[in-house]
């Protein structure tokens, strides 16, 4: 089942039409259409997308944090009235290292393993908290990103060593 969301703005004294149809399930292709042209199909990335779309003569942007959808124009949301602010993207070394700190966890834990899933689990949503968060300056999001896996992996052979 589609869900629809529509926007109505105003550029330049012509009215226009923004309309986002997430198609099934959250990981589904979705489809955005301006003024009911064809539309730009995209899928969104753990429920984050920040795209350029071009509304009128005006170019614009859609974006959707934690599957919450709203269209930016002139640095404004039309839903919320909040600022735009795009997120500052993690480079994808960083996210290598996540993943492979989540497999030393099996190893760590290879006796145990509903405590590694638990705790790959746990340090991969805290990991993805930080990488979408748009509130934090870049420099401290990398620190922190890279921080959580490998201290919750010392953690894990600290107290493997102890028990």
């Amino acid at each position: 089942m589609a869900k629809e969301q529509t926007w109505h703005i105003t550029i330049d004294g012509a009215d226009h039409k923004v309309t986002y149809v997430r198609h099934g399930l959250r990981s589904g292709t979705s489809a955005l259409f301006v003024d009911e042209e064809e539309g730009k199909l995209f899928r969104p990335r753990d429920g984050y997308v920040d795209e350029a779309i071009t509304v009128g003569d005006k170019e614009c942007r859609f974006v959707m944090r934690g599957y919450t959808a709203d269209v930016a124009v002139d640095g404004v949301f039309v839903d919320s009235g909040k600022k735009y602010k795009p997120i500052a993207e993690l480079p994808t070394w960083y996210r290598v290292v996540t993943v492979v700190c989540l497999v030393l966890y099996f190893f760590v834990w290879r006796t145990q393993m509903w405590t590694a899933i638990i705790l790959a689990g746990i340090v991969w949503l805290c990991s993805d908290c930080v990488a979408h968060s748009d509130s934090m300056p870049l420099k401290v999001k990398k620190t922190r990103y890279l921080l959580i896996p490998l201290i919750a992996l010392i953690g894990s052979i600290l107290v493997k060593i102890l028990l």
